[in-house]
């Protein structure tokens, strides 16, 4: 487009009364007060554009603070978790070590229990076995007492009726049921 007709379409635009401004064949002639409204309208324009560019800066800005200190955050909150895992982790293994550590205490107290009452129960069983093999021994000690004093009567009794049949007469008179067995 020619430079002429760009300035009618943006002077129509800018003023659309045509008696405030006049085009010249090189210049454009404008009522008082008509450049300084232009100077306004130009300088609220780029008011308006500057805004809009520290409006980006600043975005652009505090977007990068925000970023960073996010990330410092997610850093620190990272660590403080990191920490409390290592605490939780580490009073588990405490509670585990103590509950073996307990185990075994019980454990130790109940086979030491354990030792004791079957020392008790052996000693017990002991004094039982020796009272009943005492009391065997004098049982087995009058019973060879016996059987020797039959043995010796028998044998009289052989030599003194050798010739005779006295013998039978009087081991039947003993009778089965007199005789100690051994």
């Amino acid at each position: 487009m020619e430079p002429r007709k760009s300035c009618e379409v943006l002077l129509n635009r800018l003023i659309p009364d045509q008696d405030k401004y006049a085009f010249g064949k090189t210049k454009i002639f404008f009522r008082a007060g008509q450049v300084a409204m232009m100077e306004k309208l130009r300088a609220d324009r780029l008011n308006k554009s500057a805004a809009i560019i520290q409006r980006f800066v600043k975005m652009f800005i505090y977007r990068r603070k925000y970023l960073k200190i996010r990330a410092i955050a997610l850093k620190i909150q990272t660590a403080g978790r990191a920490y409390l895992a290592r605490q939780q982790a580490q009073a588990l293994r405490e509670r585990k070590a103590a509950t073996r550590i307990q185990s075994w205490w019980k454990m130790l107290k109940a086979r030491r229990r354990y030792d004791r009452l079957k020392r008790g129960v052996l000693l017990i069983q002991s004094r039982i076995r020796q009272q009943n093999a005492a009391t065997l021994m004098e049982q087995l000690r009058k019973n060879r007492a016996a059987t020797t004093i039959q043995a010796a009567y028998r044998i009289r009794i052989f030599y003194t009726c050798r010739h005779t049949n006295c013998l039978d007469s009087r081991l039947s008179r003993l009778g089965p049921g007199r005789l100690v067995s051994g």
